[in-house]
């Protein structure tokens, strides 16, 4: 994903108001009734569970499914966008 879409879609997520976050956004519809980004870079599609605690209110979520890729993220910090230039490894080839 070119980080200019990347970073207009974090302004999109990162902008006040009650606006539908997804409305010009490309995404799926999981079948929890979640959205996620069509191609985002890892994505859990969960079943809430709420447990009133008093305050503050405890939520788990159960994840029904999940997929993660190798794109490179895209970083904030300070203000600012970075790229990450080395990406960590994959835990199926770290070797301990």
């Amino acid at each position: 994903m070119a980080p200019k879409i990347e970073r207009r879609r974090s302004r999109a997520f990162s902008s006040n108001g009650d606006t539908d976050k997804f409305a010009n956004i490309d995404h799926d519809v999981f079948h929890t009734g979640a959205p996620a980004l069509s191609d985002g870079l890892t994505w859990f599609d969960c079943t809430v569970h709420r447990v009133d605690a008093g305050d503050p209110m405890v939520l788990f979520g159960r994840v029904e499914a999940f997929a993660a890729t190798s794109l490179k993220p895209l970083a904030f910090c300070r203000g600012q966008y970075a790229e990450v230039k080395a990406p960590r490894p994959s835990l199926r080839t770290v070797k301990g």
